[in-house]
């Protein structure tokens, strides 16, 4: 499932709700991808593509859209933000991170790390952006990989 412009937040503490007080009283709630999360700071990624499991969404891909000419640094920054967000959420081990920029896209994977590419300029969004899905579609539906929780 694709959730254009979905509001993602950062993952409770770990043993956060641990003093005995309701889990409501602590002003958490649980997002869907079944995560204790604080409601009171959000990211906003252009798209996020989710497999959609019996108890909760599991990420699969973050794209971030930016216009050609801004910049790359603040652009991928702000991927980086998601992804780190996103990485506390137990992706899929299939996940990327792609950054559309202009007419060329970049891949990160959950770590962070960006996939080379010919002379670090990017891939042609047309020509290889389709490969990308297809391979983590691949990995999901063709059971490489494992499916977490």
């Amino acid at each position: 499932m694709v959730k254009p412009q979905p509001k993602i937040r950062r993952s409770a503490p770990p043993n956060g709700a641990d003093d005995g007080q309701p889990f409501e009283d602590e002003g958490l709630s649980i997002d869907s991808m079944g995560t204790p999360v604080i409601p009171d700071t959000y990211f906003e990624p252009d798209f996020i593509i989710v497999h959609v499991g019996d108890d909760r969404d599991v990420p699969l891909v973050c794209i971030e859209v930016k216009k050609e000419g801004g910049s790359y640094k603040s652009a991928g920054f702000q991927l980086h933000e998601y992804i780190q967000v996103l990485a506390s959420k137990d992706p899929h081990d299939e996940f990327v991170g792609i950054l559309v920029f202009g007419r060329k896209f970049y891949c990160y994977s959950v770590r962070g790390r960006r996939a080379p590419t010919p002379g670090g300029d990017g891939w042609e969004t047309a020509d290889n952006l389709e490969g990308v899905f297809e391979k983590v579609a691949k990995g999901v539906l063709g059971g490489k990989g494992k499916r977490r929780r």
